[in-house]
């Protein structure tokens, strides 16, 4: 008797698996998805001063100079070098990230472009509607050298 006791009492504990398998717990039917988010606002050191030189209409050669603040605001140097005359200017504002984490725009930024995509060490000038403005228009990450005693 023991032997057919056994068995069935295996069957049951094995359907009783199989069923509750199907089901779902309250816990299981809430979201408890952990999103993970790679941007250049979380992922990349963007902090720090990036150099470039540009040109346009007014100026044959453009050496710009921006640096990126923690506290979102910036500081920029534009020096225009031009057949009649060049003109330094200087420029200070803050900063927004698009709602992506790519992209900054420089707010009050005057003569310099204020849209970036910011990349590894690099800040690519971008047109208003987001498109690279050529090749040579990337402003790079100035490296920083310490001492070490």
């Amino acid at each position: 008797m023991k032997k057919i006791i056994l068995p069935a009492t295996m069957i049951a504990i094995l359907l009783a698996g199989f069923v509750s398998c199907g089901q779902k717990s309250k816990s299981d039917k809430q979201d408890n998805t952990i999103v993970t988010v790679h941007n250049s606002m979380i992922s990349l050191d963007w902090m720090g001063t990036y150099t470039g030189v540009t040109s346009s209409d007014d100026c044959e050669r453009i050496n710009i100079s921006i640096t990126l603040n923690p506290d979102g605001t910036y500081d920029a140097s534009y020096l225009c070098f031009s057949k009649d005359d060049n003109i330094l200017e200087y420029f200070s504002g803050n900063f927004s990230w698009n709602e992506s984490g790519g992209v900054i725009t420089l707010e009050d930024s005057k003569k310099i472009h204020p849209h970036y995509k910011v990349g590894e060490n690099k800040l690519i000038q971008l047109d208003t509607e987001g498109n690279p403005i050529a090749d040579g228009y990337v402003l790079e990450k100035e490296v920083e050298w310490s001492l070490s005693e």
